[in-house]
């Protein structure tokens, strides 16, 4: 098979997947694409999620509950800014990974910000030292 079939028949996998994908959660065809127009890798859904193709592919072929995704979802943006946790991929999520609880995740934000306003302190009165 030639390269430019073996593209072809990518491009169509890939897309068709991806309509899967939005057709099973009711997202907007015409507002949803390939970014940088590159069949495969991410997927930009409405302007409001961005899903790579690992997920998109585990979502259909795991037939996954509908809403686990944007529970998936919701959990890495809480989760995203916390340093040094470790975020579940979605098939890992399905599978009933282990996860933190809301209260969890607003203690480590909590103490999060704490380190973080120590740590600015800490520099300014290292700073005031060496003038």
């Amino acid at each position: 098979m030639d390269k430019e079939t073996l593209k072809e028949n990518y491009k169509k996998a890939c897309d068709d997947y991806l309509d899967a994908f939005i057709s099973k959660h009711g997202f907007d065809k015409n507002d949803s694409w390939w970014i940088a127009d590159r069949p495969g890798e991410m997927a930009q859904l409405c302007d409001d999620y961005c899903v790579d193709m690992q997920t998109i592919v585990d979502d259909i072929e795991m037939d996954a509950p509908e809403d686990e995704f944007f529970k998936w979802y919701e959990y890495n943006l809480d989760m995203q800014p916390l340093k040094g946790t470790v975020i579940p991929n979605f098939r890992n999520w399905v599978a009933g990974c282990p996860r933190k609880s809301q209260e969890e995740i607003e203690r480590l934000k909590e103490l999060q910000q704490k380190i973080e306003k120590f740590a600015k302190e800490v520099v300014n009165i290292k700073f005031l030292n060496y003038e």
